[in-house]
């Protein structure tokens, strides 16, 4: 059974590792419930969502999650609809990669890169948060156990509406 994350240090450790299987610079954009966790919004989450702007950093990534000993799963029925490359697991960590598009119905624009927070620098990775204003629209697209209460509890906070 896929226990939860609940320190965000967790994470940032997690991706100490995955720098040193990278080779080149690579920049990584959190998206879903890890955002949340990061600001406090929610007490864990099952997964890492994360999005690169490429297929040779999607590669690139898959390439040096495989060397850190993540197993590669093929998505289940239930997420095959959100057009996810891979699902990555080892131990209590389960990493989901998009390669640019989320669900089919949204990419990760330049806008969404300009709003993202750098979360942490190591020496070929960059880590960024999406902004809570577009975790909500990525949210909106979803219909996984708990997003509407994330919802809920990012439309509670100092949104840009306008975003």
């Amino acid at each position: 059974m896929q226990e939860y994350i609940f320190d965000f240090k967790q994470v940032i450790n997690k991706f100490e590792d995955i720098d040193k299987k990278i080779n080149r610079n690579l920049n990584i954009y959190l998206i879903g419930g890890v955002v949340l966790l990061y600001n406090n919004l929610k007490p864990g989450t099952k997964d890492i969502d994360l999005v690169v702007d490429n297929t040779l950093d999607y590669e690139l990534l898959t390439n040096a999650l495989k060397q850190s000993n993540f197993v590669l799963e093929k998505p289940t029925k239930e997420y095959k609809r959100f057009e996810l490359e891979n699902i990555l697991v080892k131990d209590n960590y389960r990493i989901d990669i998009f390669n640019k598009i989320v669900c089919k119905n949204l990419f990760l624009s330049k806008n969404m890169i300009l709003r993202a927070k750098l979360v942490k620098e190591y020496k070929f990775i960059r880590l960024y948060a999406c902004s809570n204003e577009d975790i909500l629209v990525f949210k909106t697209i979803t219909d996984r156990e708990g997003d509407i209460d994330d919802c809920y509890s990012l439309s509670l906070q100092n949104l840009d509406w306008k975003v």
